[in-house]
């Protein structure tokens, strides 16, 4: 459950009816409850992932800072490699590590975007 469905909740209330797609629907079948496990696997792994995204570690404008800093670099070294093809082996490394580090911001951003990680 996110916390836009949690917020979403009318507590005063008794009870809230759930509506599912019939896609979700499980049944009484091993390949239906597979599915399932599956989709909760997923979800577990999101949060989990999610849950590293500390934004103690990493407030909103240093990730939008990191992401200024990471694609000029990646820029560098793109103009380094049409300079020197013989030096693509060192220039895909550093890429490598540039773009780890964006998408790390990219994904710190995206928890701040849905609130997850506030």
């Amino acid at each position: 459950m996110s916390k836009v469905f949690l917020n979403e909740i009318d507590f005063s209330k008794d009870s809230k009816t759930i509506y599912f797609y019939p896609e979700d629907e499980i049944k009484n079948t091993d390949e239906s409850m597979d599915q399932f496990c599956e989709k909760l696997n997923q979800i577990i792994d999101g949060h989990i992932f999610l849950n590293k995204l500390n934004p103690d570690d990493v407030e909103k404008e240093e990730a939008l800072k990191i992401m200024e800093y990471q694609c000029d670099e990646v820029s560098k070294c793109v103009d380094i490699l049409n300079g020197n093809p013989s030096s693509r082996d060192e220039v895909s490394r550093r890429i490598v590590r540039d773009l780890y580090d964006l998408c790390y911001a990219a994904l710190i951003l995206n928890a701040y975007k849905m609130d997850i990680a506030m």
